[in-house]
């Protein structure tokens, strides 16, 4: 097996980072475009005094002070110029005394990757500084979030007083609903914020400080070290360099989607049978062209091959030698060490290959797992016992089921209201039964008056069993930004149900709405009974369920001779 070194992986996370970020913002109002060397004019007798009657050594003395460039200035020149080499835009601000600038920071930041403040601006010991990221950080969480690098960047030593301003200026509602920690020389979240406290040279410090203290020539490079930290796995990074592929391409996929494209795409409006449908095919083609760029970019071979793969468990691992596989026997929780190479093969060629190879050369201690102990409790290697591992796959499980949910932020914030069509999720107000929505895409447009939707019903299934195998997992609101998650499953299809419900005069669908004294949105049907919204399934996972329903529907049962009957083999 190729050996993988540990640092493998943190390259791939800073190639990932550097990759994505490629913007940064710099406030200092000391920031100037550095000191050129004065020019050598011809040789003089001394003399004794100047024109303003000092001394020759005074007046040599003065223009030697303000030569001498301040050891808190920003050079912006060599800054820059840095930035530029490792492919960063970067923007420099000096603002002036007196000069209200926050608001223009505020508004910059929403496009920068990466804020970089002087700390102490004319004198006000961190006021301006810990206010702008006060805005910056209010203004992402009304955004719904996003990854972001704050660096302070100062001569002061004193960054335990810095950092308790900064975490102060904060709301305190933000800093309890993302989980804002503060270290010794970092604030971090649990929703991609990271302010880290780097200083500039002329004063002497010790480590851990000495660590963060960098000159401005190495600063752009440093930072991208600091915001690659935001990215802290191999789906992360996934993410990153996905991103940063589409930008990459987007001006080649644009050139593709030319004025001349319209009379095909109008051609193909106005011949299918639902014309309205023709808006999500506009957004689907150029999305196709998005993935094919992504695709040839090689992303998904580089950060979530085999060397990926190998380079992010055996950072998992760290210095031990194994790692733990979590889960229970006769109602004890055991545990199994494994092999990290072992690990890795598992995950690299798949579980049961593995398994059939390996099994027998595992320790026969009493508590070794069964094969199907193996299969159902692998994540819990990664993580830190079975709830933990519990928790992540119900969150994985979501990501890739659910299109949307009431925790949603254009939904939370009231932006979009949800339409019932097909892979709603709705909840009866009367008897708490689940519904599923089958109805067809183009049936839940261009409704006039009232029309009936097909639902199946769905069994509500525990998630705290491992023997349960619900088929959506679907995340429900529990406080503050916080979600819990429910399995739900369909019933068999003779349960399917219609209900009628009215649709909106002007969008001429059915939408949900706010409904007095209850929290939530409710579809409310032809009789007046509200219906909760839960989630809407991602369209292909709706349609699966359709064809599960079909296939049931129309399966074949007839008498035929016994003894000539054809058995069917069973998996």
């Amino acid at each position: 097996m190729m050996t993988v070194n540990n640092s493998v992986f943190g390259e791939l996370r800073l190639d990932a980072a550097r990759a994505f970020a490629q913007t940064m913002i710099f406030i200092d109002d000391e920031a100037g475009q550095g000191h050129e060397p004065q020019p050598v004019g011809p040789l003089r007798p001394p003399s004794r005094k100047t024109h303003s009657g000092s001394t020759t050594a005074d007046a040599s003395a003065e223009q030697g002070e303000r030569a001498t460039p301040s050891s808190r200035a920003l050079n912006s020149k060599s800054l820059i110029d840095k930035a530029m080499d490792l492919g960063l835009i970067c923007s420099v601000l000096c603002p002036k005394e007196g000069e209200n600038f926050r608001s223009r920071v505020a508004k910059a930041a929403q496009v920068a990757d990466i804020v970089c403040l002087d700390w102490d601006i004319h004198g006000d010991s961190g006021d301006i500084s810990s206010k702008i990221i006060g805005d910056i950080i209010q203004e992402d969480a009304g955004q719904n979030g996003r990854l972001r690098l704050i660096a302070i960047y100062t001569v002061e030593a004193d960054s335990s007083g810095i950092l308790d301003k900064v975490f102060d200026a904060i709301p305190e509602e933000l800093r309890k609903n993302h989980e804002f920690q503060k270290e010794s020389l970092t604030i971090e979240s649990n929703s991609g914020v990271r302010i880290v406290c780097l200083f500039k040279y002329g004063i002497h410090l010790r480590e851990p400080k000495g660590a963060n203290q960098v000159d401005e020539d190495r600063l752009p490079e440093r930072l991208q070290t600091e915001f690659a930290k935001l990215s802290k796995g191999l789906l992360s990074n996934v993410a990153l360099t996905t991103i940063a592929s589409i930008r990459r391409s987007t001006h080649h996929v644009l050139s593709k989607f030319t004025d001349k494209m319209d009379g095909p795409f109008f051609h193909h409006r106005a011949l299918i049978e639902s014309p309205d449908d023709a808006e999500e095919y506009a957004v689907d083609i150029v999305l196709s062209e998005l993935k094919a760029a992504v695709d040839k970019q090689q992303v998904a071979a580089t950060y979530a091959g085999p060397q990926a793969i190998e380079a992010r468990i055996r950072e998992i691992a760290g210095s031990a030698s194994e790692l733990q596989l979590h889960y229970e026997k006769k109602g004890s929780h055991c545990t199994f060490g494994l092999e990290a190479d072992v690990c890795i093969e598992m995950i690299k060629d798949g579980l049961r290959p593995v398994l059939d190879k390996q099994y027998q050369k595992l320790s026969n201690r009493p508590s070794k797992p069964s094969k199907r102990d193996f299969k159902d409790n692998l994540s819990t290697l990664f993580g830190d016992g079975q709830e933990t591992a519990r928790s992540q796959m119900h969150q994985f499980a979501a990501l890739t089921g659910v299109r949307a949910h009431p925790g949603s932020h254009p939904y939370r914030s009231g932006q979009l209201l949800p339409k019932l069509g097909l892979g709603t999720i709705i909840q009866s107000s009367e008897d708490k039964t689940y519904l599923l929505c089958l109805q067809a895409s183009c049936d839940s447009v261009r409704i006039k008056g009232e029309r009936s939707f097909l639902f199946i019903p769905l069994d509500l299934i525990s998630l705290d069993t491992k023997d349960t195998n619900p088929e959506h997992v679907v995340p429900t609101p529990s406080g503050a930004n916080k979600l819990n998650y429910i399995g739900l499953s369909s019933k068999p299809y003779y349960e399917a149900r219609s209900v009628v419900f009215s649709a909106c005069q002007k969008t001429k669908t059915v939408n949900a709405k706010s409904v007095p004294g209850r929290s939530g949105l409710y579809f409310e049907d032809k009789m007046g009974e509200a219906y909760l919204w839960v989630a809407d399934l991602k369209h292909q996972f709706a349609l699966r369920t359709v064809q599960h329903l079909g296939q049931r529907m129309g399966r074949l049962g007839f008498d035929e001779f016994e003894p000539y009957r054809r058995k069917q083999e069973r998996f």
